[in-house]
């Protein structure tokens, strides 16, 4: 704060730039000046129609990168809907009683939501697969 104060003191609020006297009076005429004085020539000619795979070019291409980067995002996280639940362990669960099952869903780390989630898509699957 000390040095804004002290510069202040020093140089004041004055605008140190300036600009030429008479600088913007004939600048319009100046810049009319160095432009050309006809519009560049036209050549008449129409543009040249675009073949039909030079407009679905593009497209494919997009199309490809969209697909390239499903199928790489899909192999970098991996497809957890495929996997399998072993029978055994769904039968395990389900023959517990319910105060067997608070200690074990005490130590999970999800809510009560996410685990009835989890279950009623295990059972769908199961329900598939018979």
């Amino acid at each position: 704060m000390n040095e804004d104060k002290e510069l202040l003191r020093k140089y004041g609020k004055k605008n140190p730039y300036r600009t030429p006297e008479g600088y913007f009076d004939d600048f319009a005429g100046k810049l009319m000046q160095q432009l050309p004085d006809t519009a560049a020539p036209c050549t008449g000619q129409t543009p040249e129609r675009l073949r039909t795979i030079d407009r679905i070019k593009p497209w494919c291409y997009m199309a490809a990168m969209f697909a390239g980067l499903l199928f790489s995002f899909r192999w970098i996280v991996g497809d957890a809907g495929t996997a399998d639940l072993p029978t055994e362990r769904v039968d395990l669960v389900s023959d517990m009683e319910e105060e067997d099952l608070e200690p074990l869903m005490d130590r999970l780390l999800m809510d009560d939501y996410t685990l009835y989630q989890y279950l009623t898509e295990a059972d769908a699957d199961l329900l598939l697969h018979e």
